[in-house]
């Protein structure tokens, strides 16, 4: 890996597939509770975790 972070920056679709392709795991910050299922960090995760 290198040392600038800058060079490990995914700017394309092709680079996107390959990571989501050999990820296992995905974290997710600041999820939200079922009594605010109307915002993205409710919803992503949700639909994250069935699919």
């Amino acid at each position: 890996m290198s040392e600038n972070w800058r060079d490990n920056l995914i700017n394309d679709a092709a680079q996107i597939r390959e990571l989501l392709a050999q990820t296992k795991t995905i974290a997710v910050l600041g999820i939200k509770t079922e009594a605010q299922s109307d915002q993205p960090a409710f919803y992503v995760p949700k639909y994250m975790q069935n699919a």
